[in-house]
């Protein structure tokens, strides 16, 4: 029977601080540390995927604002000049919507990657450990 307590797994922005705890942390027993350094590690896989799939969105987000903007372009002498400085004005600002998406995105990515290879590191170095 396993000895190991559910923890509440955090948002990412605490992974780093949960993970360094559990791998260091003397209060948990070996086979307790195992399973909740997998439950991270499952976490963090989760959260990566999320991720992929936020990368793919902020993606489109972008290429749908290009779109925008070189149909735009392509009408541009049969808007007054106002109108067509808004429009693009609109467009600009959902083109960089995506990239300011695609920037946390990538954040987020390195910090969950990190997360993952230290709870894996600790796993293995746990089952190591007699």
């Amino acid at each position: 029977m396993s000895q190991f307590t559910p923890i509440n797994i955090p948002e990412e922005n605490n992974l780093p601080l949960v993970i360094h705890f559990t791998r260091t942390s003397p209060t948990f027993s070996r086979q307790a540390r195992i399973e909740a350094l997998e439950v991270l590690i499952d976490r963090c896989s989760r959260a990566i995927e999320t991720c992929l799939e936020a990368t793919d969105a902020a993606l489109a987000t972008i290429d749908e604002g290009d779109k925008h903007r070189a149909s735009l372009n392509k009408i541009r002498a049969d808007l007054p000049a106002d109108v067509h400085r808004n429009l693009a004005e609109m467009t600009d600002a959902v083109r960089a919507r995506g990239r300011e998406e695609l920037e946390v995105i990538g954040s987020n990515l390195r910090t969950l990657m990190s997360c993952k290879r230290e709870a894996q590191q600790g796993l293995a170095e746990t089952r190591r450990t007699a």
